[in-house]
């Protein structure tokens, strides 16, 4: 019986990592081995080969496995689960055969159903459905943060629905509430949903993305008293804090909000959706930028600094129609060749810098133009501060202001 085969050959991997009888099995005719059927007894449930081989680790035989006619994507009852062999792996926290598995074909987006013992209550657990590997982490209490970034990574979201048996969607982010979580948690997702924040905003998906996401945290905010930090301000910082020695000359900054971090990576359509949720567009962040090859400035610069360094004219447009002002300023300091490392002293601060300083600092002077007819003066005034106490003002541009020659007193 090719069941029994299986699990002799298994078991020589297992006892004596004898790989012979497998090697063997491999080598056969696929349609009378029993590749792809669920026969194999292992740990009281009836598996494939391939479901088998992933508990056993054997990453190596995995394709070797697929490439003989194995379906990486079988459902098998497992766990309490009907579910893929990526479940499996990620329930025993192995991201090697996650990835693996990946590799091999396996789907990402395999929705796993949960099954109750006959004779036992049902209860919320055993009523869900349409989980996929990060669901089935959560719904199991299961908490292994290699396996939650990796799956993340490659593309699933904590922030997305599963089903109920019954009918009608559950947010993932509360199943830890739901479920009486001691491991997986809404404390410990929480830092994960940083990561998922910046993933989204990377997406090739990111609008259809982006809106699931803010839908899911306005539920939360107005539904449920939930730790999640996205629930309760849109501007929850979505990276750790930089080291204070990190381009911070002495100070302990915050990290990049949703917004911030959008405007930096030129995410349009994110900084419009995040607007739109009311994200906070005064928020700041550092923003190191090369003066010359001796000299590094470091700003504290709001988003539509930010678009204005990355000569993003759209992004700068939206920015403003959200009421910015095109006055606005900011503030910077000057490095010599060594950084700001080293709690080195800056050689030179800057005041009252305007989006058209900026426009000369980042070179990106096809910005002049649009900017003077969006409101910004010609005639803002910079100030320079130097460690001697001398203080120089400063336009942007003196003049010829229509061409790239527009020359800068900066």
């Amino acid at each position: 019986m090719a069941a029994d085969q299986w699990k002799t050959a298994f078991l020589q991997v297992c006892l004596h990592s004898d790989f012979q009888p497998l090697t063997e099995l491999l080598s056969q005719d696929h349609q009378s081995s029993g590749i792809n059927e669920a026969s194999i007894d292992w740990e009281g449930v009836f598996l494939t080969p391939l479901f088998v081989a992933s508990l056993l680790r054997l990453e190596d035989q995995l394709p070797q496995l697929v490439a003989a006619g194995a379906d990486p994507n079988v459902h098998c009852f497992y766990a309490g689960l009907f579910c893929s062999p990526l479940h499996g792996a990620a329930l025993r926290g192995d991201a090697t055969v996650v990835e693996a598995l990946l590799a091999a074909g396996g789907d990402l987006f395999a929705e796993a159903e949960a099954s109750a013992v006959d004779g036992e209550e049902e209860t919320l657990a055993h009523t869900l459905m349409g989980l996929h590997a990060l669901h089935v982490l959560v719904a199991k209490d299961i908490y292994s943060e290699e396996v939650y970034r990796l799956l993340m990574r490659r593309g699933l979201r904590l922030s997305s629905c599963c089903l109920q048996r019954r009918g009608g969607e559950i947010p993932g982010l509360l199943l830890p509430r739901l479920l009486g979580n001691q491991h997986a948690t809404e404390d410990r997702l929480d830092v994960l949903l940083r990561e998922e924040v910046q993933l989204i905003i990377r997406s090739a998906g990111l609008a259809h993305e982006l809106n699931e996401f803010l839908e899911v945290v306005s539920a939360l905010r107005r539904d449920h008293d939930v730790a999640y930090r996205c629930a309760r301000d849109i501007d929850f910082p979505i990276a750790e804090p930089e080291p204070e020695s990190s381009q911070s000359s002495g100070r302990n900054e915050e990290p990049p909000t949703a917004l911030l971090f959008a405007a930096q990576a030129g995410r349009c359509e994110a900084v419009r959706l995040l607007l739109y949720a009311g994200a906070d567009a005064t928020r700041s962040m550092r923003r190191a930028l090369a003066v010359d090859d001796r000299r590094m400035m470091v700003l504290q610069a709001q988003a539509v600094q930010l678009a204005v360094l990355r000569s993003d004219l759209v992004m700068v447009e939206q920015l403003l129609f959200f009421d910015i002002s095109p006055d606005l300023t900011c503030s910077a300091k000057v490095f010599g060749s060594g950084g700001p490392d080293r709690d080195q002293e800056p050689c030179e601060e800057w005041t009252g810098l305007s989006l058209l300083h900026l426009v000369v600092l980042s070179r990106s002077f096809d910005l002049v133009e649009p900017l003077k007819q969006m409101g910004c003066r010609l005639e803002a005034m910079a100030q320079q501060h130097l460690p001697d106490g001398t203080v120089t003002q400063a336009m942007a541009l003196t003049r010829n202001v229509n061409s790239h020659s527009s020359r800068s007193s900066l």
